[in-house]
């Protein structure tokens, strides 16, 4: 007993020091960026650290059992809640639509103490058990329901000093890609809707999502919008600038090389 009482102090005594979320939507990029800023010594994921690069980075899936509502992913309609029967879950691009986002949508209006420590807890194991030394780095994570929360998880984590980086991609071809079945959701509903159909749920969705940021980055203390097109134009400079904006060392070696694995 008394060592399972010194490990569970340890871990809560670990300060989250400007965590990182990656916002944006299915195909915009942010896989890449994620596994790009992985690789740095310092960065720490909700499934591993530099070694772990090309794992899952999205806490809202990946710690789906230990969250609450307000985080996790669904998997199925929750109980009480009212998902049009047509709009099944999971959702990867209809949940900035009207007729979801508000059961998506969270502010910081909505910061509740029992979210935030479970939502800490959560980030400090991460670091416990990954960080090098442990219990030490940046935790970075790419939810990406999170783009209609950024100021709710901002109010979680205010102490910490959260940064938020938005991963964006020319809409007329990622609305058109995620029609076409490129998004999960999408393939699923091609048994009840056509093309058209489909192509305005994204649209929906992606007006939806951006509008929410907008809308909270006001009340965000630091903020980025990274075009995937600028980082595969210009990938070298490009990193460069986010990782000054980001309080990262640059290493020299985050960008995928011809002779890696």
């Amino acid at each position: 007993m008394l060592r399972v009482t010194r490990l569970r102090r340890s871990i809560d005594d670990i300060v989250i020091e400007r965590p990182v979320f990656l916002l944006g939507n299915q195909g915009d990029g942010l896989t890449l960026l994620s596994r790009i800023l992985r690789r740095h010594p310092a960065a720490v994921s909700i499934t591993g650290g530099r070694n772990y690069w090309s794992g899952a980075s999205d806490l809202q899936n990946v710690m789906r059992p230990r969250l609450p509502e307000s985080l996790a992913l669904p998997v199925s309609t929750p109980s009480g809640a009212s998902f049009p029967r047509h709009l099944t879950p999971p959702h990867s691009w209809v949940y900035g639509c009207p007729e979801l986002i508000d059961h998506y949508r969270k502010t910081a209006f909505d910061h509740d103490p029992a979210v935030a420590a479970k939502l800490q807890r959560l980030i400090r194991e991460s670091l416990w058990c990954y960080g090098t030394p442990r219990g030490h780095g940046r935790f970075v994570d790419s939810s990406q329901t999170f783009t209609v929360k950024m100021a709710y998880i901002n109010a979680l984590l205010r102490p910490a000093h959260p940064i938020f980086v938005l991963v964006t991609r020319d809409p007329y071809a990622t609305c058109l890609r995620a029609a076409k079945g490129a998004a999960g959701d999408m393939r699923r509903y091609t048994r009840h809707f056509d093309l058209d159909r489909r192509l305005t749920l994204c649209a929906e969705h992606w007006a939806g999502c951006a509008r929410s940021v907008l809308v909270d980055a006001p009340g965000v203390e630091r903020f980025f919008i990274l075009p995937i097109e600028q980082l595969l134009e210009s990938p070298a400079s490009t990193l460069d600038k986010l990782l000054r904006f980001l309080g990262f060392d640059n290493p020299g070696d985050l960008l995928p090389a011809a002779d890696q694995t």
